[in-house]
């Protein structure tokens, strides 16, 4: 098999974080002897997460065995999974930062498209930011047409649910009850002592 050099489109500083973890790792376990530095393991790893090469290639590549290689991988993922939060400190962690983007989209600092950038970014599992936004948009309007209909429902209709004109004629017609007269003359009173408003 043929090896060639190669690149990563990472920094140094995450190889160089990656090798002081090693080290650390390899003193704690009394490590004495590898046959890669823990430099040249960090630069394996990295190889294989970020570029998905295999352990064949990276074996040949490094002039190691296979099962060798796997170890090396295998322990690099440990030593970053230890680093990791734990799903609830993770949960914690994505519930806060939601209430603070909720919170200033609710005030008017962000638009609708930052906060939903920001959500993903936080840990929310959103797809599509420009399908999220759009669904948003018309649950939002779907409410607002609801709570119109309510609020017309609710001027149409008096306390009661009946009609405001029919809830006017009941309370007039009791009123004229309690007066003594008949409907006739009840109607000839009104018009006389208040006559109707006409807007221009």
């Amino acid at each position: 098999m043929l090896a060639y050099p190669s690149s990563i489109d990472l920094s140094s500083r995450t190889l160089r974080f990656l090798t002081g973890q090693l080290a650390v790792r390899r003193l704690e376990i009394g490590t004495r002897w590898r046959r890669l530095s823990a430099a040249r393991q960090a630069l394996l790893a990295l190889a294989h997460l970020r570029c998905g090469d295999t352990c064949a290639q990276l074996a040949a590549g490094f002039g190691i065995g296979i099962a060798t290689v796997f170890r090396y991988i295998r322990e690099v993922v440990e030593a970053l999974s230890a680093l990791a939060p734990s799903l609830a400190e993770a949960m914690r962690t994505i519930r806060a930062k939601a209430f603070v983007v909720v919170q200033a989209y609710g005030a008017g600092v962000l638009s609708l498209e930052t906060a939903v950038a920001m959500l993903m970014d936080a840990g929310y599992p959103i797809k599509d930011a420009t399908e999220e936004v759009a669904r948003i948009r018309q649950s939002a309007q779907r409410e607002s047409q609801v709570r119109m209909e309510e609020a017309a429902a609710a001027r149409g209709c008096g306390c009661d649910g009946q009609p405001q004109e029919a809830a006017a004629g009941s309370g007039a017609e009791a009123a004229g009850q309690e007066t003594g007269l008949d409907p006739g003359k009840r109607a000839g009173t009104a018009s006389q002592a208040s006559p109707p408003m006409c807007l221009a």
